[in-house]
């Protein structure tokens, strides 16, 4: 993109290329990544603000100079630029509260400002984060003991999904406990931790060396969720509540110990085998 451009629009063919590269991804889209002739962190710093009809949030819309694809896109834009809302064609502009509009269309993470007044506030916060992060580790957990060649290292990922399973269900009970909604919020670092461990389960090499690359893989995913579930339960026990705090400790206790059995494989057996 030429230096000089400014805050022009992009042209309708940098536009297509950017809806292009924005179908191939997924919900795990790296803003630092380079689109196919330019940097998309640059892109966006580059663009005007982007009006969209309230009305219209639910679908792909059609902006002059510029079409995004909302569910796809304005998540990463919001990041980056003003978006403003309007009641409907033709009607003054308005401030929108963006985080209590993503409430009312129930659309969890889809902006990326938050306020938290209340301790409280934030302890919900991290239990629906940790509640993305445990489903998304029922998803990729069978994928590593399928990759696995150690029958230990394959067992103890097998173990460890039913416990994650069993993860999901606590923090429900909590959700109850607490009067909230079972609702996600994108855990950012567990998308990235497990971006990361896919590229392990496409490599190809020597077997005990790919089994210590899943194991180093699987206990950063861990260290993440030992500090997740220390920091709620504590917040757990400094609100009173000492049902969470306990059922959060659970938890905690069973990802610690997962964490060490994957040492011990790695130690005993795994990493002796790669050297």
């Amino acid at each position: 993109m030429p230096a000089d451009r400014g805050t022009a629009t992009p042209s309708n063919s940098e536009v297509d290329d950017m809806g292009r590269w924005a179908d191939r991804e997924t919900d795990a889209v790296d803003t630092t990544a380079p689109c196919p002739t330019f940097s998309f962190k640059e892109w966006i710093k580059r663009l005007p603000p982007i009006v969209l009809p309230a009305a219209q949030l639910t679908r792909p819309v059609a902006v002059p100079g510029l079409r995004v694809r909302v569910f796809k896109l304005l998540s990463h834009l919001a990041r980056h630029m003003r978006v403003s809302i309007t009641r409907g064609p033709g009607e003054d502009l308005e401030s929108v509260n963006l985080k209590e509009l993503s409430k009312r269309r129930k659309i969890m993470g889809l902006f990326s400002s938050e306020k938290f007044e209340t301790l409280k506030e934030l302890l919900e916060h991290e239990l629906k984060d940790l509640y993305d992060a445990e489903q998304r580790l029922t998803d990729a957990l069978p994928k590593f003991a399928e990759k696995a060649t150690n029958p230990s290292l394959k067992q103890a990922f097998q173990h460890h999904l039913g416990e994650t399973e069993k993860h999901v269900e606590r923090l429900e009970s909590v959700f109850e406990q607490l009067g909230i909604e079972r609702d996600r919020e994108t855990c950012d670092a567990m998308v990235g931790l497990i971006k990361e461990g896919s590229k392990v389960l496409d490599a190809e090499g020597d077997s005990n060396v790919l089994d210590a690359a899943l194991i180093a893989a699987a206990q950063r995913a861990e260290h993440y969720e030992i500090a997740a579930y220390g920091t709620a339960r504590s917040f757990a026990r400094q609100l009173g509540n000492e049902y969470v705090a306990e059922l959060l400790q659970q938890t905690l206790d069973e990802e610690k110990a997962a964490d060490e059995k994957l040492t011990e494989i790695a130690e005993a057996a795994v990493n002796p085998a790669a050297t």
